[in-house]
């Protein structure tokens, strides 16, 4: 379900945009999903710590220390190996 939305203005991109439309919902224990654009740190922490909600983001590799944070307990602490489904 989609419970907001608004344009991103020219020159710049949805990251800078994210929180504003969010801002004013009140998305106490909802599961939110984003994809790989919105997994920065600013944006989880605007979930988790301000709208106190549960999120799903996706890492990509290209984001190595985050990527490595995430995935490394995962893995059995520090292999190397890449799941692949």
């Amino acid at each position: 379900m989609t419970v907001t939305q608004s344009r991103v203005p020219d020159r710049t991109n949805e990251i800078t945009c994210f929180a504003g439309p969010l801002a004013p919902v009140d998305l106490t224990g909802i599961t939110v999903t984003a994809d790989t654009l919105h997994a920065q740190h600013g944006h989880a922490r605007f979930l988790v710590e301000d709208k106190k909600v549960h999120c799903a983001l996706c890492v990509k590799q290209n984001q190595a220390c985050f990527y490595e944070r995430l995935y490394t307990p995962l893995l059995g602490g520090g292999d190397r190996e890449i799941l692949r489904p």
